[in-house]
């Protein structure tokens, strides 16, 4: 069982690794839009964006994580990508 216990968590710190990486380069393309964004004169927040992001997200979603657990994730990242906008 241990040894199992401490593959599974290998496996994911190797999951998280790739969730970092992800999340950084998702950020590199959230940077470049607020510069376009700032450039243009737009404002940062875009409800009707936000929306569609979140539904396609829980749209997708094939557990185990609920569909109200993939909204609060997102939002989250979603936060988190205004401030690089700010």
């Amino acid at each position: 069982m241990h040894g199992t216990i401490t593959q599974l968590r290998e496996d994911i710190d190797r999951i998280d690794r790739f969730l970092v990486e992800l999340l950084n380069q998702r950020a590199t393309a959230v940077v470049r839009i607020g510069q376009i964004k700032k450039r243009e004169g737009l404002q940062v927040e875009d409800s009707s964006r936000e929306a569609d992001v979140v539904k396609r997200a829980e749209d997708s979603n094939r557990g185990p994580f609920s569909r109200n657990a993939i909204r609060n994730l997102f939002k989250a990242i979603m936060s988190e990508s205004r401030k690089l906008q700010a």
